[in-house]
C-alpha cells in the first residue's frame, strides 16, 4: 500500500484540515469559558475531561488500530463525528453536552492521529517517508499557530464563537471525505488478527497494548525511557512560554502574537531546511534537539527583554520541529510495523498523564510568580532526554563497530 504524489495531496490535505479544526475547537473553548462566562473553573474541568479520556483510551485504541485492515471507514466515521461535536458545540451552551461533546471530540482526535500516524510507514518508505514526516511536523505546527491566530480575526469579523465551531465542523467533514478519496480500496497488510480478542475492552487491551510493546525487545523499552522527560517538558511547555509571553508584552495582543509567529517561522524553517536530507541517526538528532531546547529554556528563565524572547521562541521553534520529527522517525525506525498502533498509543498516554500532573504544577508556579522555576524544570527534562539518547546511540554505535 503505497501512496503517489498525486494523491497523496488527499492525505496530507485532510490531516492539514484535521489538525486547523482541533486547533480551533481548543481556541474556542477557551475564548468561551475564560475570555466571555469567565468560569475557570469550568474550562478547568472540560481540560481534565479530555485529559482523563487520554489516558484511558489511547492505548486500547492503539492496540485496536493495530488490528485494522482497512483506514477509510473508521477515518471517514472519526472525522464526521469530530464534525458533529463541533456542531453540538455550536448549537448548545448547556454544559452536560459541551462535556460530552469534548470528551468524544477528544477521543476522536486521539484515534485520528493515531492512525496517521501508524499509516505513514505503510504509505511511504525511504527518502519519501523522511519527506512525509517532515510535511507532518509542518502540519502540527500550522494547527498550533492556527488557533491562536485565526480566532481573534475571524470574531473580529463576527462575534458569534458558533461561527468557529461551524468553520471547525467544515474542515472536518471535507478532511472526512479526503481520507475516504484516499485510503478507500487501499489495504492494510500489516496486522496481526489475533493479536487481541474481538470485543473491546479498556483495561483488557491497555494491558495487551503493553505487553507487545515491553515483549518486543529492550530498545523499545529504552525508546520510551528515553521520550518520557521530553513529553513531560513538553506537557508544560506552551503554558509557560505563553506566561513568559504575557508577562513581557504586558498584555498587548498584537505583541502577544508576534512570538507565536516566531515560533511557527521557526519550525517551518526547519522543516524545510530538512526536507531533502535524510539523517543516518535520528537518536544523534533528537540528542542534539533536546539539548538546544534544554539551552534555550534556561536562557528563557531570565529573559525579561521581548526582542530577545522573540528570538529564542524563533531558535525553539527549530528545536521542537526536529524534535518532533527525529521523534517519529525514531520511532518509525525501531518499531515493528504491526506494533507501531500500540508504540503509539501508549506515547498518547504518558503525554496525557504528563499534562494531567505537568500543567497544575505550571499553574502553580505561575501564581507564585516563579515562571523562571517552571522554564528551569523544563529545560532540565529535555537535558535527561538528550543524555538518554546520546547514551543509547553511543551504545549502538559501539556494537555496530564490534566485530
Amino acid at each position: 500500500m503505497t501512496a503517489t504524489k498525486a494523491n497523496s495531496r488527499f492525505f496530507f490535505g485532510a490531516s492539514l484540515l484535521s489538525n486547523l479544526g482541533s486547533s480551533l475547537t481548543n481556541i474556542a473553548l477557551a475564548y468561551q469559558f475564560l475570555l466571555r462566562t469567565e468560569n475557570v473553573s469550568l474550562y478547568a474541568t472540560l481540560i481534565y475531561a479530555a485529559t482523563i479520556t487520554g489516558i484511558l483510551i489511547s492505548s486500547p485504541l492503539g492496540a485496536r488500530i493495530d488490528l485494522l485492515t482497512r483506514y477509510a471507514m473508521p477515518l471517514l466515521v472519526i472525522n464526521t463525528l469530530s464534525a458533529i461535536c463541533s456542531m453540538a458545540l455550536a448549537a448548545s451552551p448547556d454544559y452536560p453536552i459541551v462535556v460530552m461533546a469534548v470528551v468524544l471530540s477528544s477521543a476522536m482526535s486521539i484515534a485520528n492521529l493515531i492512525i496517521i500516524k501508524k499509516s505513514l510507514p505503510l504509505l511511504f518508505c525511504g527518502k519519501e517517508l523522511h519527506r512525509a514526516n517532515v510535511l507532518m511536523t509542518e502540519i502540527a505546527a500550522i494547527g498550533a499557530a492556527f488557533g491562536p491566530l485565526a480566532a481573534p480575526i475571524l470574531l473580529s469579523i463576527s462575534a458569534s464563537l458558533p461561527v468557529l465551531y461551524t468553520i471547525d465542523a467544515i474542515t472536518f467533514l471535507i478532511a472526512a471525505l479526503a481520507y475516504w478519496h484516499f485510503f478507500k480500496g487501499r489495504a492494510i497488510t500489516s496486522t496481526n488478527d489475533k493479536a487481541l480478542p474481538q470485543r473491546f475492552s479498556i483495561v483488557r487491551d491497555t494491558f495487551g497494548s503493553l505487553s507487545k510493546i515491553i515483549m518486543l525487545a529492550p530498545k523499545m523499552q529504552v525508546v520510551f525511557v528515553t521520550y518520557i522527560p521530553y513529553i513531560f517538558a513538553f506537557a508544560g511547555l506552551f503554558f509557560t512560554l505563553a506566561i513568559f509571553n504575557k508577562e513581557i508584552s504586558f498584555g498587548n495582543e498584537v505583541m502577544f502574537a508576534i512570538p507565536i509567529i516566531s515560533m511557527l517561522l521557526g519550525r517551518m524553517c526547519a522543516s524545510h531546511a530538512i526536507k531533502n536530507k535524510p539523517f543516518t541517526s535520528h537518536k544523534v538528532v533528537f540528542a542534539a534537539a533536546s539539548f538546544s531546547c534544554m539551552v534555550i529554556m534556561l536562557i528563557i528563565c531570565i529573559c525579561n527583554n521581548m526582542l530577545a524572547f522573540i528570538a529564542l521562541e524563533f531558535l525553539l521553534g527549530i528545536g521542537i520541529s526536529m524534535l518532533l520529527f527525529s521523534q517519529a522517525m525514531w520511532l518509525q525506525t525501531e518499531c515493528p510495523i504491526e506494533h507501531l498502533g500500540s508504540a503509539n498509543g501508549i506515547l498518547r498516554t504518558i503525554e496525557s498523564v504528563a499534562k494531567l500532573l505537568g500543567v497544575p504544577i505550571v499553574a502553580v508556579f505561575a501564581a507564585n510568580h516563579d515562571s523562571w522555576l517552571a522554564a528551569l524544570c523544563i529545560g532540565l527534562a529535555f537535558g535527561i532526554s538528550s543524555v538518554c539518547a546520546l547514551l543509547y546511540s553511543t551504545k549502538t554505535i559501539l556494537k555496530a563497530d564490534t566485530p
